[in-house]
């Protein structure tokens, strides 16, 4: 598999307009909100980018691999901060 953030928002994207357009509830979709509010923090962006977590780590760092790498990074960091596993 390409290691791609713009293929990885791409996924997310179509997973979350099927899910929404068959009725689907897919649990914590409405995270990734917080998410990029984290993303925006973190990286110390005062600008709200209007394509959220993609385009912040997009436009800090590319939309191949490092990109692809950093999202992961960033999501993991959240997510241990976020919940109790």
């Amino acid at each position: 598999m390409k290691r791609d953030l713009d293929l990885l928002y791409s996924f997310i994207t179509g997973m979350k307009l099927t899910a929404i357009g068959n009725n689907v509830d897919l649990k914590n979709l409405e995270e990734l909100d917080s998410f990029s509010k984290h993303i925006h923090e973190k990286l110390d962006i005062a600008d709200t980018n209007t394509m959220g977590w993609f385009g912040v780590i997009r436009d800090k760092h590319g939309s191949g691999e490092e990109g692809f790498n950093k999202f992961f990074e960033y999501f993991d960091e959240w997510r241990s901060g976020k919940y109790t596993l």
